[in-house]
């Protein structure tokens, strides 16, 4: 059985900061999210706006859909 969809979106996103060598504060910032709430979305101790998502598809330059 595969992650649910929340937990495979957190750990792409982590992948994806891993993989480019990227901060999580430049994403926050970009995604217009507060950077503490998005260390805590990663953490697993609080959800996204699902409207954010397409601002950090478009961080990393993805579609939203590739984000899962």
């Amino acid at each position: 059985m595969g992650l649910r969809p929340i937990v495979q979106l957190r750990e792409n996103i982590k992948a994806l900061l891993l993989a480019r060598n990227e901060k999580q504060k430049p994403l926050a910032i970009w995604a217009d999210i507060d950077p503490s709430a998005l260390s805590k979305f990663l953490q697993g101790k609080r959800e996204i706006q699902l409207a954010k998502l397409d601002r950090v598809a478009d961080f990393f330059g993805i579609a939203g859909y590739q984000l899962f």
